[in-house]
């Protein structure tokens, strides 16, 4: 390779030939502007990096055009812009308007200048329709000081002295505002007093005495009284001398006003048309310009002379800057310093372009840096040296990166700290800082390359002190020791991370990815050097990224290298490495640091120490008082003290929360003054070693120049600190630097000037702002604050610039906010008494009323509740004995359920007896009439039950599928026989033959049938009722009569429970009640019409849409109130077409024995009646005797009613099907009780069937046939189908638990012929009785059915199997007897064993 044999002088000497001059530097942003003197010795270096930002109309600014700005004794800065004015505290804009009696603002428009009188805290502002506004500054409210004021036009003012204001001009005379006394008072110097309404100039010449000269006269305010001086002359322009003051006349004379006498002691020749534009005092000499020339008049003489050479200056005007100095300009673009006597020219514009601007806007301020800054109007701003010899020219630009927004600049002023203000047209405001002016930077390749050729990866200073500068792009650098030459440079194949000179002259140069260069005998390519160290005995240690640390020791023939921690996770990644004066090395890796004493590690590989395994280091520096400090990336700084003899080191860790600037630290060095210089991933932090804090700084205002790389930091000899980062070389003179360790007192800027604030009842939720007032955008500050007498603790800092509070409770608090800056230093306390006071309500006068009032009230009270209770006590009466009422019928109506049953069965049998003989008509018609009076008292029962339920809240729907049409005509075809008596005229009409609608049909039905009920009950005879049916978004039922009618006064409480008041005892019902809850229940609306022709029309609507309802109003296809109810349909249906009921079961062939539990003694002969022919019945009058019976009886079915004393049915099921003796019998229950909530009830506990009274004793019948045949018909395919036909034969699983225990006993004991039932029950621990009933209870076989069934069962799976003959599957199964074993499978099977094996 061509750089193996590399030595670092030899290769920096040949290429010092090619190298240019330095380094390349910064350049300006425009070329200097043109200097007409020449050059001065250098104070400062020219061009700066500046960085900018800006407020604007986004950030709260009235207007972007801002004509006047100026800071105000707290730090304020306040901007006059063409909307208004505004104020603005670094964080928030304030803008003021005052509204006068026409809504107008009395800052709306261009408010052109600003003027606080700081005594009295009060702000005069200059708006562009030539008036004034004053401001008072503590409550931000304008103050109305004259009430003609908007009527009068001014264009000049003067504070002459702290609360007093003058103000003239050329339309109103002038006007004094005095308000020294805390009230203003006004003297108007008008036409009237002076003269003359144009007042042109004001001047004073000391607090007590002004000036004031109209357009003939001269005149001197003193003492609070004017007096003429001087007529017939107009004065153009006034200078104060000391006591005195100087005036020059429109004509050219000469005046000197001295102890209140004007005396004239000169001229100046003016020629036709010649006027003053401007004048100076230059020591006794005052300068007067005018438009054509300039003249220099002696002050001690009166000699005048006209000025010549670079004082002839026509049109001059004079401007002065913050610190004094006077400037000349005169529209040419050149502007004069007046240094002295002598002028220093600056030519700012070309001469050409001066014709196209009304007048050069020419503002000019020096900052804390001491450079002058000068805004143009049209040629951006320039800065300029103290000696104007340098000079840098900012103007704006397209994308934005300019410090200024627009080159049409309106003002500039510099801040109390280090900033400088810009106020544009159209531009709004930029704040301009200077990154630091200690500071340089080089760029190795040349500025304009931002690519890896300026990204500096490492610097290294020589033991000549020279410096070494390797770059991402594989470039070595090497500057002199003051970095002003470039001695050499050359190019490797990778990147250089370290170079170490050897005493042998040889330079060892370690690179990542190609090992070593310049050892000569060294093997040790591809290897990713970071860092390499030589300790005293001249040997060699190199760290490694990813192949750990290696020892290079040399020997005769060459190098010996030893390799350690190769293997160990993190360790193996050497990034930096320092040995100390104890000879011990450090190594700072990616998993922590390593300490080596080096003569004892090389001897023993196991002597070193590890520590914070958890940090990845960057940096490691021995500092000169030999103190160890590591740069731990995303941990911060850390100071290792180390501890004597064998103790362990102790670290101290340095963060964002002690100052520093960023956590992820890259490089630290020392300088001789024992600071510390940390460079970070953003941003540079010193540690100032004498005042034990950090100090911050950014010193590039992009966000790249400030990112720093590690093993890129060196002190050199003259003290400057170079820092390498992604945008070259960062050179700092530490000494030259101004930081600035903040201001970090607070003001309140919501009340930034009261120390005490008192808020109303209504204010008690203060948001208080504040600010430090410090615009520098450097520093990160952040605030803290606590409000006595509410908070316990200081709020966590936060660079949140307010404070808000919810609903103080009226009281006194002190609000205490402190701020602190990024160096980590809390400023003092400032503090804010808030006072909240009481609500009017608790005020002393306020209680004072409030005592009469309640003696008052306390009255009224006693006798208001005395009244009441009696009122109350009345109605409560009535609803205890509305209640009571409701209950009693609710009772009521379920008892004559059991009745009606006796009543409807007997008819039922009557009409069975009636067909059987065939008796006349007359008799069934008489049966028909009973039998229709029967079901009206059923439907009049519900309606009693569905109202109750309405009252306790318990009315849900229950909506299924229905034909709308055939449902509604059904219940009208029930008053087709009161229509035929009544001769009404009655029709039903539909738009459509049928209609699926999702309805409540018991609700609906009720509905229906009340509105009929009530047209037939109201309509005369001989009238027509009409009911139609409609569909289009909703369902329509309209029902139409021509009765009598609802009269006018009553409709109003039509569908009221009670449409009389109870007191007089004419209620009229609850129907119509009812059926306006039944329909507002299915999310309906009824609604009553007048009909046209007499009579009352109710029209019904409903919604046809299935998303009206909720899930939960649907009744699910599994429902056991569907199943109850599709069940009664099928059992009522089967009950029509059934002639008559046989007197005997045919099937099975031994009768079935049914427990028939009922209390009521006619209900029950009733029942036995009907049942003894079929059944062999056993009868129990209550729940306790019923169990008893169910249990000593083999009882196939059980019958029972629900309401019953000591024990209902709902308890007496719930008991049988806990019991396993009882557990597999049916039950069915009778009740009265017929919502849907008994129906579940029921049905949960445990019936097989739920019968509603009345009911039919054909309907009973057919139920208990139903459920017995079913289970004789399971349990015949029991015997020949699969087992999963036994599952529906099984209730509950206490009797699936006894089959399977069964079937396990019997099967794995078929082989055995003398398995008896006595056998099976002791194995299964059951009586033979209990065991018997069981059995057949489960199976429908007795025991040895049973047996014998599973035994065939089991044959015939081996007669399928084929692998025995019939015999010994006989004997296998359990039988003796083959040919007994043909007989029972023929029997079972209906084919003999051999048939059924082939």
């Amino acid at each position: 390779m061509r750089y193996i044999n590399f030595l670092m002088a030899a290769a920096f000497a040949l290429l010092a030939s090619s190298c240019h001059d330095g380094g390349q530097r910064g350049v300006g942003t425009e070329p200097m502007a043109q200097i007409a003197v020449e050059k001065h010795a250098e104070i400062l270096s020219l061009p700066i990096e500046v960085k900018a930002k800006r407020v604007t109309i986004q950030d709260g600014l009235p207007s972007n055009v801002v004509t006047d700005m100026q800071q105000d004794q707290k730090g304020f800065l306040w901007f006059s812009t063409h909307n208004g004015l505004a104020r603005y505290d670094g964080n928030v804009v304030t803008t003021y308007f005052d509204k006068d009696s026409t809504g107008a603002s009395a800052f709306i428009g261009r408010t052109k200048k600003a003027l606080e009188d700081v005594t009295y805290k009060k702000l005069w502002v200059y708006s562009s329709s030539e008036t004034f506004t004053c401001l008072n500054m503590v409550d931000g409210k304008v103050e109305k000081y004259c009430q003609e004021i908007e009527k009068l036009h001014f264009t000049k003012w003067k504070l002459v002295r702290d609360g007093m204001f003058w103000l003239w001009g050329a339309k109103d005379g002038a006007m004094l505002v005095d308000y020294r006394s805390g009230s203003f008072l006004i003297r108007r110097f008008s036409q009237a007093e002076i003269g003359s309404s144009r007042v042109p100039l004001i001047d004073s010449l000391d607090k007590d005495n002004v000036v004031l000269c109209t357009t003939d006269k001269v005149f001197l305010y003193s003492e609070g009284r004017l007096s003429c001086i001087a007529k017939g002359m107009r004065m153009s322009r006034t200078r104060p001398f000391h006591h005195e003051m100087l005036m020059v006349s429109e004509k050219g004379d000469v005046y000197v006003l001295r102890q209140g006498k004007l005396q004239r002691f000169s001229h100046v020749a003016y020629v036709d048309g010649e006027v003053a534009t401007g004048d100076l005092l230059l020591g006794n000499r005052w300068i007067v310009f005018t438009n054509r020339r300039s003249f220099s008049i002696d002050v001690r003489t009166g000699k005048v002379a006209e000025c010549e050479g670079e004082w002839l200056i026509p049109n001059g005007r004079v401007l002065t800057d913050n610190k004094g100095r006077k400037w000349i300009y005169n529209k040419t673009g050149e502007l004069r310093l007046v240094r002295q006597d002598k002028l220093v020219p600056l030519i700012l514009f070309p001469q050409q372009t001066t014709n196209y601007i009304d007048h050069e806007r020419f503002h000019i301020v020096e900052d804390n840096h001491g450079l002058i800054w000068i805004s143009t109007y049209g040629k951006g701003l320039f800065v300029f040296n103290q000696n104007l010899t340098q000079s840098q020219h900012f103007v704006a630009d397209q994308l934005g990166e300019s410090p200024i927004a627009s080159n049409y600049l309106l003002g500039i002023i510099a801040d109390r700290h280090d900033g400088v203000w810009v106020s544009s047209e159209y531009g709004g405001v930029s704040h301009i800082q200077v990154m630091d002016k200690g500071v340089e930077r080089i760029y190795p390749n040349g500025e304009g390359n931002m690519d890896f050729s300026n990204v500096v990866r490492m610097v290294k200073k020589m033991n000549d002190g020279t410096v070494m500068v390797g770059t991402r792009e594989g470039s070595l650098y090497h500057y002199s020791a003051d970095m002003s030459q470039v001695l050499g440079k050359s190019h490797f194949d990778s990147n250089v991370y370290g170079i170490v000179q050897m005493p042998n002259g040889e330079t060892w140069i370690g690179t990542r990815g190609k090992g070593v260069y310049g050892a000569k005998g060294l093997d040790f390519k591809d290897r990713n050097v970071f860092c390499m160290a030589s300790d005293a005995k001249h040997r060699m240690w190199i760290g490694t990224f990813g192949k750990g640390l290696s020892l290079v020791m040399p020997r005769k023939d060459g190098y010996e290298v030893k390799t350690f921690f190769a293997d160990s996770v993190g360790l193996n990644e050497v990034r930096c490495m320092a040995i100390d004066k104890h000879g011990v090395l450090w190594c700072g890796t990616s998993g922590g640091l390593i300490r080596i004493p080096t003569d004892e590690f090389v001897k023993d590989a196991s002597r070193f120490k590890t520590y914070v395994r958890d940090y990845e280091i960057r940096d490691v520096l021995v500092d000169r008082q030999g103190r160890l400090w590591l740069s731990a990336s995303g941990d911060g700084l850390v100071q290792v003290e180390q501890g004597d003899g064998e103790a362990e080191p102790k670290f101290h860790v340095f963060n964002t929360s002690n100052g520093l600037v960023n956590n992820l630290v890259q490089s630290v060095v020392d300088t001789p003054d024992g600071n510390l210089w940390i460079s970070t991933q953003q941003g540079v932090t010193a540690w100032n070693a004498r005042k034990k804090s950090f100090e911050n700084y950014m010193f590039s205002r992009n966000p790249m120049g400030n990112v720093y790389n590690e093993n890129s930091a060196v002190c050199l000899d003259d003290g400057r600190v170079v820092l390498g980062g992604n945008y070259g070389l960062t050179i700092i003179q530490p000494s030259r630097l101004s930081h600035v360790s903040g201001l970090t007192d607070v003001v309140f800027t919501s009340y930034p000037y009261s120390d005490e604030i008192e808020l109303t009842y209504e204010q008690r939720s203060p948001n208080i702002h504040f600010s430090t007032l410090d615009y520098s955008d450097v520093r990160n500050v952040k605030y803290t604050y606590r409000l006595e007498g509410f908070d316990q603790a200081w709020s966590k800092p936060s660079s949140t610039p307010w404070a808000a509070y919810q609903k103080l409770p009226a009281g006194k608090y002190v609000l205490h906010v402190k701020a602190c800056t990024s160096d980590g230093i809390w400023g003092k306390e400032s503090t804010l008494v808030i006072r909240v006071k009481p609500p009017f309500y608790l005020t002393s006068w306020a209680i004072m009323i409030y005592v009469l009032l309640v003696l008052g009230v306390i009255i009224l009270v006693v006798k208001f509740v005395h009244d009441k209770n009696v009122l109350r006590n009345r109605i409560r009466f009535e609803q205890e004995l509305t209640r009571y009422k409701l209950v009693f019928f609710t009772n009521i109506a379920h008892e004559f359920r059991t009745p009606l049953t006796l009543m409807q069965g007997s008819l039922e049998k009557e009409k069975r007896i009636m067909k059987a003989n065939r008796w006349q008509t007359e008799l069934e018609k008489t049966i028909r009439v009973m039998d229709k009076s029967v079901q009206r008292m059923l439907r009049l029962i519900d309606q009693l039950l569905e109202f109750r339920k309405m009252q306790a809240g318990k009315l849900k729907l229950s909506l299924q599928e229905t034909d709308a049409v055939m449902f509604v005509k059904g219940i009208c075809r029930m008053f087709d026989d009161a229509a035929e008596s009544k001769e009404i005229a009655y029709s039903f009409e539909s738009s459509e033959p049928s209609r699926a609608v999702f309805l409540d049909q018991q609700m609906i039905d009720k509905v229906v049938f009340n509105l009929l009920s009530n047209a037939f009950k109201y309509t005369p005879a001989k009238g027509s009722i009409s009911v139609s049916l409609s569909f289009t978004d909703v369902m329509t039922i309209r029902v139409a009569d021509t009765g009598v009618g609802i009269p006018q006064e009553k409709r109003a409480q039509l569908f009221s429970r009670f449409m009389q008041s109870s007191y007089t005892g004419e209620s009229v019902g609850i129907g119509l009640h009812l059926t306006h809850e039944l329909v507002k229940t299915h999310h309906g609306e009824i609604a009553y019409q007048e009909n046209e022709g007499g009579g009352s029309v109710f029209v019904v609507t409903l919604p046809l849409q299935k998303d009206c309802y909720e899930a939960s109003d649907f009744l699910v296809k599994d429902s056991p109130i569907l199943k109850a109810e599709l069940a009664k349909e099928r059992d009522e249906q089967e009950e029509k077409t059934t002639d008559a009921v046989p007197s005997a079961p045919s099937a099975p062939l031994n009768r079935r024995t049914i427990l028939l539990i009922e209390d009521d003694n006619d209900v029950r002969e009733f029942l036995l009646s009907e049942l003894e022919s079929c059944f062999d019945l056993k009868v129990a009058s209550d729940g306790k005797a019923g169990i008893a019976m169910a249990k000593e009886l083999d009882v196939d079915l059980i019958v029972s009613d629900v309401m019953m004393p000591g024990m209902n049915g709902f308890e007496l099921t719930k008991r049988l099907k806990n019991s396993f003796e009882t557990s597999h019998i049916p039950i069915i229950l009778l009740t009265a009780l017929s919502t849907d909530e008994n129906v579940l009830e029921g049905t949960e506990s445990g019936a097989d069937a739920y019968i509603t009274k009345p009911f039919s004793p054909q309907l009973l019948m057919a139920r208990i046939l139903q459920l017995l045949n079913q289970r004789e018909i399971l349990r015949q395919k029991f015997g020949k189908e699969p087992q999963e036909i036994r599952s529906a034969m099984l209730s509950n699983e206490q009797d699936s638990l006894f089959v399977k225990r069964l079937d396990s006993i019997v099967y794995s004991r078929l082989g055995e012929q003398d398995l008896s039932v006595d056998k099976v029950a002791g194995l299964l621990h059951l009586g033979r009785t209990i065991f018997y009933k069981k059995v057949r209870g489960t199976t429908g076989y007795t025991p040895n059915e049973y047996i014998r069934v599973i035994r065939l069962r089991k044959a015939a799976e081996l007669l399928k199997e084929g692998e025995k003959n019939v015999s010994e599957v006989a004997y296998a199964v359990g039988f003796d007897n083959p040919y007994y074993f043909s007989k029972c499978f023929k029997e079972q099977y209906g084919m003999p064993p051999s048939q059924y094996r082939s």
